[in-house]
Order: structure tokens, then sequence, then C-alpha cells
């Protein structure tokens, strides 16, 4: 349908409104368009909020453009997956090539994101290749006949893996917040299906509590730490400071590093050391099959510089060698404001860990400045080359 103006809200959009060539001004960030679509006879009303922002966004920042956006949403049903495994209690949704993922979220998490859009544009805008923050591609309102509005968000697939085959399969995924408290997964949740792990399972070299309230005992030695290499290893920290800058500047705290592990495929590693007919290996061929397999992904599927490599970041030693793990990283879960109700509940689990004689900094809900300062002591930890700066209590 044609973008018309919310109830109360700004004046019917411009003709040029959606001109790909124009850039987003104060009043597109506040630009409500009003939609029907209609399925077997049935007529469903949504809303797309800031619909040129996010269209800007999805052709400068993630390069793709309109037709493609809809067919991805649209061309196939979209794969439910059910509820996260955290505790917001939101569900999501794929898209049929598994690169967006649809996420419904709260009430509290809609307008608080209209709201720091702009703040949000111009902080992508300014750090495209760099920030690991998610990348927002549209954000609606959806009327369903007999049910509550559902509220969703659509964005990047942080664990999508590019190109043809082979690819790297992810075979571990942590949440890592830098908490330690309630941080670890348990066998028995695991069985359960449980599938990404937390803080102190990926570094068992502090001491926490699963999520019962159970002591994790400390592991002696040093921290586990990525391998990302000498020079990417300064990039990282510049941009995972300047991300959590901004973060902290809207109040956000809870987020989380959302981390993949994957080997390098046998396949691959095979194809990439192709041997001549006289039986040598043929380092030109080598070269060339490494690059061609490469190729998809960096014309197409490379937005950021933590996605080089088939989607991720290879790891590195401090030789600048290449090793057999590639990493899928970002940051995620960045909606939540510290708000009143996160007040409250800092207050009363600060005082619960004060009666018991324990570091009230370790808990998870905490003010944003020091939120964003223990985690990026976290990740430096685990991403240095020095052992853990600091003991958990």
């Amino acid at each position: 349908g044609e973008p018309v103006a919310a109830p109360g809200g700004p004046s019917r959009a411009r003709s040029d409104s959606m001109d790909p060539c124009r850039v987003p001004e104060a009043d597109d960030f506040r630009r409500v368009a009003q939609l029907s679509l209609e399925l077997e006879g049935q007529e469903y009303l949504f809303e797309a909020h800031a619909p040129f922002v996010f269209q800007s966004i999805r052709r400068r920042f993630f390069m793709m453009e309109d037709e493609e956006y809809v067919q991805t949403m649209c061309r196939e049903p979209l794969k439910m997956v059910g509820e996260g495994e955290g505790k917001s209690g939101c569900y999501f949704m794929f898209s049929k090539d598994q690169r967006l993922i649809i996420k419904s979220v709260r009430k509290s998490e809609f307008p608080f994101l209209v709201r720091i859009l702009m703040g949000y544009y111009e902080h992508i805008e300014a750090n495209t290749f760099h920030s690991l923050l998610p990348r927002y591609l549209g954000l609606y309102k959806i009327k369903l006949p007999n049910r509550p509005v559902e509220r969703l968000v659509v964005m990047n697939n942080l664990f999508h893996v590019p190109g043809p085959e082979p690819r790297p399969k992810i075979m571990q995924k942590f949440d890592l917040k830098g908490s330690l408290l309630k941080r670890y997964v348990t066998d028995e949740e695991r069985n359960a299906g449980v599938s990404v792990l937390k803080d102190l399972n990926f570094c068992q070299h502090h001491n926490g509590t699963d999520n019962k309230g159970n002591t994790i005992k400390a592991l002696h030695g040093p921290c586990r730490k990525l391998r990302i290499g000498k020079l990417r290893w300064s990039s990282f920290v510049a941009n995972i400071m300047n991300d959590v800058d901004f973060l902290r500047a809207h109040n956000i705290m809870d987020y989380s590093l959302l981390l993949g592990t994957a080997p390098v495929p046998t396949d691959l590693k095979e194809v990439q050391l192709r041997r001549s007919s006289n039986g040598r290996i043929d380092a030109e061929a080598a070269a060339t099959a490494a690059a061609e397999a490469a190729v998809y992904h960096l014309k197409k599927e490379c937005q950021t510089e933590w996605q080089r490599d088939f989607g991720g970041l290879r790891a590195r030693n401090d030789d600048e060698e290449e090793e057999n793990v590639i990493y899928y990283m970002g940051i995620v879960d960045i909606l939540q404001e510290f708000n009143m109700k996160k007040r409250l509940e800092s207050a009363y689990k600060t005082r619960v860990q004060v009666l018991a004689g324990k570091d009230p900094t370790l808990i998870s809900a905490v003010d944003s400045s020091v939120y964003a300062q223990r985690f990026v002591n976290f990740m430096t930890d685990q991403y240095g080359n020095a052992t853990c700066s600091r003991e958990s209590k």
C-alpha cells in the first residue's frame, strides 16, 4: 500500500519521500506508513515506522535493495523458531535464506528504538564498516485477527554463513555479558535443549554461579582467549569501545556479545591445498581456490570488517598466520534502557549481594556506565594477550 500519515502523526508523505538518493531528514524518523495486506481473503493491517530511514539503512549499510528485501521477507514462508533462550519471552523467525531475523519486541522496547533511531542511524553511518552493533532493517506493528498487536523488528542474522559449499558450520554459541552471576549453563540445561552458552562456560577461570545460584568454582590458569591477531585486536578494542560509548550515552545496558565458533571445513582446507598434476602443492592454484571460495562473500555479504572470512573472522596467531577456526560475533540486545524497573531490580539485587558479603558489581542489572565498563573489561580480558585483570569474588 501507499504510505499515509498515522492518526495524529505527521502530514502525508511527500512524493519524493522514498527517493533512494535522498538523505533521511528529521521528519523521516517520525513518519509512520499505514499499510494493509490481504492473504486468503483476510486483511492484515500493519504500520511501518520510519520506512525511509530503514530503507536507507538496508541500501547503504546492508547492500539490500527494496526488491530483494521484499522477496526475502515474502517469497517463502518465514521459519518460526519459537522463543529465544533468554528471559525476555520474545520469539524469533528467520527468512527462508536465513539472512534476516524477525524478532518480537517488548512494548517498552518499541518506542525506545524509535526514540534513539536518529542517534543509531548516525552511529552506523559513521562506523559502517567497523561497528559491531546489530543492523536494524525494519520496524513494524501488525494487527492480526483476534490477537493483540504484534511489535516486530527485522535485523541481520549474525550467524548467517554466506556463500557456496563447503561452508563453515557454527558448532558453539556464547552469550557474553561480562557478568558472573547466573552465567553458567549446566549439563542438565544443555540436555534440555539450551544451545547458547554463557560467560562461565566460555571462560572457567572466574568464580560465579549458575542459573539456580549454585557456586561455580574458578579453575586455575589464564583466561581463555579468542585469537584474532595483534592487528585486528587493536581494531577490535577501539571499535567495541566506540560502540559501548554509544550505548552508554543512551543509557542502555543488558546487552551481550553474541559469539559463534566454527571450524574451517575440511573440504575447504583441501580445496585450498589443491595439488598440481606432478603431486606438488601448487601455491598459485591454492591461492586462486581460496579467493574463489570467498568471492561470493566479499562481493555481497561483507558489511563489516568482522565478516571478512566467510561471514566471520578467521582466527590468527600473534604472527598473523591463519588458524582453522572462524569467529562470528556482534553486540546484540541493545534495546534495554536502565529505566525505573531496572533501577529497582538493581537496588534489590545489590542489597542481597551486600548482605551476603559479596561484590554487588557482579550482578547483571547495573547502571549503564558500570555495565559498559564491566563489559569492556571482560571483552578485553578474553581477547587480549594478558591474563585476567580482575578476580571474581
